[in-house]
């Protein structure tokens, strides 16, 4: 899988549980910013860095299970990045 693949992925996800893509990309858009990261070819450790931000903003409004959950699957998707 390629990064923005991956960042794709993870970002539908969070748009999902966030209220949809108005209400989260914001968020998401901070935290590409905050560490430097581009949104059509981010890193293995931006996308891990912007993952465990915004599984922080996940917690605020859903149950500990499901952003277990998620940490999960998106970090399952980092992993499979190719180098």
């Amino acid at each position: 899988m390629k990064a923005v693949e991956a960042s794709d992925e993870i970002l539908c996800r969070f748009c999902n549980l966030h209220g949809g893509l108005e209400a989260a990309m914001p968020f998401i858009a901070h935290q590409f910013k905050k560490f430097g990261a581009d949104f059509s070819n981010p890193t293995k450790e931006e996308l891990r860095l912007i993952v465990n931000e915004l599984l922080k903003i996940l917690a605020d409004c859903n149950p500990r299970y499901v952003v277990d959950h998620e940490r999960r699957v998106m970090l399952k998707w980092i992993r499979s990045i190719d180098t």
